[in-house]
């Protein structure tokens, strides 16, 4: 069996769009799979920093309270649970 270079010229056709397709395919895989990961890193620093804001948030309710109780005399529910301590604070 003889290949023309017409046929040559075909095959290499092909074969420039498989390779192209490939390479772009693998380009496109590792930028989702790297927004991926950036979204779950920023959706666990959002969980962190809300976190945080609660527990600030309980504890100037509490010195609220406190504060209210000395001017006021008498014992404001909470309108905020408040933490657990922590051992040594």
């Amino acid at each position: 069996m003889k290949f023309s270079i017409r046929d040559m010229l075909w095959f290499t056709v092909i074969a420039a769009l498989a390779v192209s397709w490939w390479i772009d395919n693998k380009r496109i895989e590792t930028t989702v799979k790297a927004r991926d990961q950036e979204r779950a890193n920023l959706a666990n620093d959002r969980r962190l920093l809300h976190a945080e804001f609660d527990d600030k948030l309980a504890i100037v309710d509490h010195l609220q309270r406190k504060a209210e109780e000395k001017l006021f005399g008498r014992a404001i529910p909470p309108r905020v649970s408040m933490p657990p301590q922590k051992k040594g604070s």
